[in-house]
């Protein structure tokens, strides 16, 4: 190269963001979060002018769950196509690159928000993603259908169904912008698709927070909402064992993409691990462990909110069973080492995060037939 330039040699790119240069063959960088896209620009240290397009990327390990290997060339030139054969994603071991395949055709190379809008267009149907924070629907008109409280809508306190007509008068008499459905003290399915045409009924949004669910939903254990929903809410680290992210997403409403690049990998490695047989086996477990702790509640002559249960919830209505409020309930089991919720139904009980820890069906058997002896016993 010409010497009044500088050296010649490559700036390196992580993502959009310049890392370095080097005049070597060879570049090492060290990250807390190697995941993603890498890119080299031929260049000289002091003068930009004279660039080349030129572009390579590595998929590295990221932590233990979830790893990804290209096999093909190490750079290509612009507008060259690169083959999506040569990419593998695995998942302790396991390939799983059929089940997030990566659709890179026409592209100089792939990123990792491009694969992750792609992941969260196979899982939930959607096109956009940003993250959640309480500012997005602020002031807004919502009609909220979260089950926390003795709602008209529900067919009577110890039944705790809902009943749709009644739920329709509600809606349409108060002509809301958005009805707001919750998942956290609903145990039976959900009809969206009647939610979403009662909604239209006034031209409303529907806008779903899945995140005590949101396992069950993504394993088809439980009716989803997104097919009928203008906005999904969903929190990480509740039944996606993931972190503490909350995400908004959209399929007809365009959101603008704000996701970090932690944040754009953590999402990532959370789905991913969703479509792995072992997260399959926990959720299915979980429902298991549910009916074993109704079926020692039910033993006990204990009747439970609506009915009995669809999810991994369980509610029972303390005043009813143990003439106790359920605050004094939610304390008292407190004492004694055992964390549930507690509303104006009743207490709350969640088998997600015991089954996540390894806890059995005999496990949840038992826990049914201490609850019961703590509370009878008051």
């Amino acid at each position: 190269g010409d010497e009044s330039y500088g050296t010649f040699g490559y700036n390196v790119y992580f993502g959009n963001t310049l890392i370095g240069f080097t005049d070597k063959t060879s570049y090492t960088y060290t990250t807390t979060s190697p995941y993603g896209t890498y890119k080299v620009v031929a260049t000289y240290k002091s003068y930009s002018g004279m660039q080349s397009d030129a572009a390579s990327f590595t998929l590295e390990e990221q932590e233990e769950k979830i790893t990804a290997s290209y096999s093909g060339p190490t750079t290509v030139k612009a507008g060259d196509i690169i083959n999506t054969s040569n990419i593998k994603i695995m998942s302790n071991g396991k390939d799983i690159t059929q089940n997030i395949y990566l659709n890179i055709k026409n592209k100089q190379y792939q990123d990792i928000e491009d694969l992750l809008k792609y992941t969260i267009n196979i899982l939930f149907k959607c096109k956009y993603i940003k993250i959640f924070n309480e500012n997005d629907f602020l002031n807004q008109n919502i009609f909220y259908l979260n089950y926390s409280n003795n709602d008209d809508y529900l067919v009577s306190n110890n039944r705790g169904l809902i009943d749709y007509e009644e739920l329709q008068k509600i809606i349409i008499s108060e002509n809301h912008e958005y009805v707001f459905v919750g998942s956290t003290y609903y145990t039976r399915f959900i009809d969206y698709k009647k939610i979403k045409e009662i909604a239209n009924l006034i031209n409303a949004k529907l806008i779903v927070d899945i995140s005590n669910i949101s396992g069950l939903i993504l394993t088809n254990k439980v009716p989803s909402p997104f097919e009928y929903a203008d906005y999904i809410i969903c929190t990480l680290n509740k039944q996606l064992q993931g972190t503490n992210e909350t995400i908004l997403l959209s399929n007809t409403n365009e959101l603008t993409y704000d996701l970090s690049i932690n944040s754009t990998i953590n999402t990532l490695n959370t789905l991913l691990n969703v479509t792995t047989d072992e997260y399959k086996e926990l959720i299915n477990n979980c429902l298991i462990n549910t009916k074993e702790l109704q079926k020692s509640l039910e033993e006990e002559k204990i009747s439970l909110l609506s009915l009995g249960t669809d999810n991994n919830l369980l509610i029972i209505n303390t005043e009813i069973n143990y003439q106790i409020k359920c605050k004094d309930a939610f304390n008292l089991l407190l004492k004694n080492d055992i964390i549930v919720k507690e509303n104006n139904l009743g207490i709350i009980l969640n088998t997600s995060n015991m089954t996540f820890k390894g806890y059995t069906p005999n496990d949840f058997y038992l826990l049914g037939k201490k609850i019961n002896k703590i509370l009878k016993e008051k």
